[in-house]
């Protein structure tokens, strides 16, 4: 098994990858390990007592933490760093996660969770932007997609150990699972400090920068579409993803099978992503079609139950997981100017606004009736929505061609029509 995930990854090649790559796969598998986050949805109930109209309002704080920095930090990433942003969000998720440590309260858990907020708001766009950019200075660009696949490869093997370690502490460690969040999240940023940044071409000023980056996307429909088709995947797996726990442990599975179940779906998502550079270049039709198919397996899920219900949102999570890095890609390559971390934030910056309320609608919505009925409502909205956006994307096309404009200043590859 795990020669066969090496092979897979390409670990004999990573000595001929460039250092950036190298360093940013090792930051992001520490990102990515966060032991209590398989376990956190149950804790909240079990350690903290809430209840489940409570610990949907901690997923609106959550997502409030990242609403109100994800457009800042990205802007900051562009004008100022986009390493050091990558590095404050570590940060900021370790202070956070001590929090839940010495007082695990509602009012602990929603401090703490904002911290986490603003931790994925500086990662959001900053990572991406900052491995095209470096990518593109060393003449690497077209190797964009394979080696961003293998960064968030990387990123998923954290969070595999992750749940490995969770299913054996279970929630009787709860503050050994936190503390190794912890030591994660700070040795996350400690890692980039010898990583260098290459100058690119910034504005004069936070507000200019702000200005480039709302401009392009006004300018460009085809760029408008990818933010659309992100923020759109970032409201059903963004929202789901932190429900999928609660949805198991109802079907009727313990703990160990609960993080067994995520595990499973870690190791195949890692083994999807090494392939990431073959899945872009599925039309945009195909791709929406793909997630229409996901919904329908996690509605079906729902409506089943039992084993037979969590592998159907076992197979859901799968494509969604998947699809969310594509459509991070194809906002990276549409992008044509150098406000990279400002673009790609703005997704998320609508996803946190309508996805603070997804929770409070979700949460009250199960007080009506139950949340099983609940979550299969707001996924029938966005099978809607993924419908009409595979009719939509019949308009665009993604292919390798360049404009010699854009390859003279950035050296990447673009998406054209």
């Amino acid at each position: 098994m795990i020669f066969s995930l090496a092979k897979q990854l390409g670990v004999a090649r990573f000595r001929a990858a460039p250092r950036v790559v190298k360093v940013l796969s090792l930051q992001q598998f520490l990102e990515g390990f966060v032991p209590i986050m398989a376990l956190y949805a149950i804790m909240f109930e079990r350690v903290g007592g809430l209840t489940f109209e409570q610990i949907g309002l901690l997923f609106s704080i959550w997502s409030l933490g990242f609403l109100v920095t994800e457009l800042p930090s990205g802007v900051l990433a562009d004008y100022w760093s986009r390493k050091y942003v990558i590095m404050l969000g570590g940060v900021l998720r370790a202070v956070g996660l001590t929090i839940w440590i010495v007082w695990p309260t509602f009012t602990g858990y929603a401090v703490g969770f904002a911290l986490w907020g603003m931790m994925i708001a500086c990662v959001s766009g900053s990572v991406t932007a900052y491995l095209h950019t470096e990518l593109g200075v060393l003449g690497k660009g077209k190797k964009y997609a394979k080696y961003y696949g293998w960064t968030m490869s990387a990123r998923w093997l954290g969070t595999l150990l992750g749940y490995v370690i969770a299913s054996v502490l279970t929630l009787r460690h709860t503050n050994a699972l936190i503390g190794l969040s912890i030591a994660g999240s700070l040795l996350s940023a400690a890692v980039l400090i010898t990583l260098p940044e290459h100058p690119y071409k910034k504005q004069d000023s936070y507000l200019k920068t702000l200005a480039a980056g709302l401009s392009e996307i006004v300018r460009s429909k085809k760029l408008r579409y990818m933010c659309y088709g992100l923020f759109s995947i970032y409201m059903v797996i963004g929202v789901i993803e932190e429900l999928l726990p609660r949805l198991y442990a109802n079907f009727g599975l313990n703990d160990s099978a609960i993080s067994i179940m995520l595990a499973v779906a870690l190791i195949v998502t890692v083994l999807l992503l090494t392939r990431l550079e073959s899945f872009v270049q599925f039309s945009l039709p195909k791709q929406m079609l793909c997630m229409v198919l996901a919904v329908g397996l996690l509605l079906g899920g729902l409506h089943l139950g039992g084993f037979d219900g969590s592998f159907l949102i076992l197979l859901f999570s799968l494509i969604f997981q998947l699809f969310r890095p594509v459509f991070q890609h194809h906002v990276q390559e549409a992008a044509t100017g150098n406000e990279r971390a400002t673009v790609g934030s703005v997704p998320g910056l609508v996803g946190g606004i309508v996805g603070a309320l997804a929770y409070i609608v979700i949460g009250k919505g199960a007080e009506f009736s139950n949340e099983r009925l609940s979550i299969g409502a707001y996924g029938t909205f966005w099978l809607a929505v993924f419908l009409l956006l595979a009719y939509m994307g019949r308009k665009y096309r993604l292919g390798n061609h360049h404009s010699p404009v854009e390859l003279a200043e950035t050296g990447q590859p673009t998406i054209q029509f």
